[in-house]
């Protein structure tokens, strides 16, 4: 079974670069945010939040930068330099996204709305900065 879905997803994957990036990272995030929460659930059967939360995150940064830099923006090599900018956009937006929840919550939104209403505009921000900023091909 793990073969088929192997190959299953390999197939989306080769579709999905024909007919572009965007769709691609769209997948690709989908497909992080939902191994990072199976990850996230289990953990918090087992040990305290904070640990379950933390584990999670950092599976869905690595497993992240992984995924967008070799299969969405084709990098040959991911190297120090590349980290370093994946791990600060991804602070930044971690930042941003606690600020928009804090600042909503202020004037009584809901903060699991707030959450989700932001998530199409980290999302695009997300793959801007990736595409301008972190996966850059050197050029000579």
């Amino acid at each position: 079974m793990l073969i088929t879905s192997r190959k299953v997803l390999k197939r989306i994957i080769c579709k999905l670069e024909n007919n572009g990036e965007k769709k691609l990272f769209l997948l690709i995030g989908i497909f992080n945010m939902l191994i990072t929460n199976v990850i996230l659930q289990i953990s918090l059967l087992l040990i305290p939040t904070f640990f379950a939360t933390f584990i999670s995150q950092i599976f869905n940064f690595l497993f992240g930068y992984y995924l967008y830099g070799k299969i969405v923006f084709k990098m040959k090599k991911l190297d120090k330099s590349i980290f370093k900018k994946y791990l600060l956009l991804v602070l930044v937006l971690g930042f941003l996204n606690f600020g928009f929840i804090q600042s909503f919550f202020y004037f009584e939104v809901n903060k699991n709305l707030t959450a989700l209403l932001f998530i199409p505009l980290l999302a695009l921000l997300s793959y801007y900065f990736q595409k301008k900023f972190v996966f850059v091909k050197v050029r000579i």
